[in-house]
């Protein structure tokens, strides 16, 4: 109901772009995408195609949501060009569902983009000490044997949120500035500080 009633106020209020019809499917497919992707991440839709698709992903749920919205968008416009025989509104459609999955998955991808540190450290209950206090995040210790000098260490792995990675690392080189650390990116988190497994 808000939808329909967004497009029609906006219609009223907002002049209509007709320049160049390829900017208005770009455009027209980033917004819808951006607008979509966020109920998706709530498991809601529009009640349209989005429906269909957020319906899918139960059964499918190994294709990104964007992916399935544009193969049920796609069926749609292919009938549409067998019904009303009109190629140029079909391609411009055809942009406009591409340039919004692509949106919807970036959407879902960057919720769930997390940074793993892994630390090598002989001090790794001091460092993980550490980071539980001031990150609020979890770790785990691993035993680790130093290749080079076949000391005793242990691995200490987090992960933690993107916009607080530089934090966390000065924690750890603060509880230990020899320690060896490395960073690697992470798409999909789940569990505790996360999100939940959904079946």
């Amino acid at each position: 109901m808000l939808l329909s009633g967004f497009i029609d106020l906006f219609g009223a209020l907002l002049p209509g772009y007709t320049n160049n019809p390829l900017l208005a499917a770009v455009a027209g497919g980033a917004i819808s995408g951006f607008g979509i992707g966020l109920l998706f991440l709530r498991g809601i839709s529009t009640g349209g195609t989005d429906l269909a698709a957020l319906l899918l992903k139960k059964v499918l749920p190994n294709i990104p949501s964007g992916t399935m919205l544009l193969a049920v968008d796609g069926l749609v416009v292919a009938i549409a060009v067998l019904v009303f025989k009109d190629i140029e509104v079909a391609l411009y459609s055809t942009i406009a569902i591409v340039v919004s999955s692509k949106v919807i998955d970036a959407i879902a991808q960057g919720v769930d983009y997390a940074k793993v540190i892994y630390t090598i450290t002989e001090k790794g209950e001091e460092v993980s000490r550490a980071l539980n206090q001031r990150t609020e995040r979890g770790t785990t210790l691993i035993p680790a044997t130093g290749g080079w000098t076949g000391a005793d260490k242990q691995m200490v792995v987090t992960v933690t949120r993107r916009h607080v990675l530089a934090q966390t690392l000065k924690i750890i080189k603060e509880a230990d500035p020899a320690a060896f650390t490395f960073v690697t990116d992470s798409t999909e988190v789940h569990g505790e500080g996360f999100k939940s497994i959904e079946f």
